[in-house]
């Protein structure tokens, strides 16, 4: 996995390089964490990236682990 915090043309940028095994994994549902501090950016919050075969599996996932209350609007599930 190659991780950034890169400036350009377009603003600040932060990247999230997968490689084939990232994605095996992600696969396998292990989720891939990311802090602000490893991007020498503090303020942001904890990145995580995981994988579900659609929004409404995904939006689950997020609800039964505690990640998200009931009341967190998720963009991009479906209704």
């Amino acid at each position: 996995m190659i991780r950034a915090r890169a400036t350009g043309a377009n603003g600040e940028h932060i990247v999230l390089g997968l490689s084939r095994g990232n994605i095996n994994r992600l696969v396998a549902g292990e989720p891939i964490r990311v802090t602000g501090e490893s991007l020498n950016c503090p303020a942001i919050a904890t990145i995580i990236v995981f994988f579900g075969e659609n929004e409404a599996v995904m939006a689950e996932y997020l609800r039964e682990g505690g990640l998200i209350g009931p009341e967190t609007i998720i963009h991009g599930e479906p209704s």
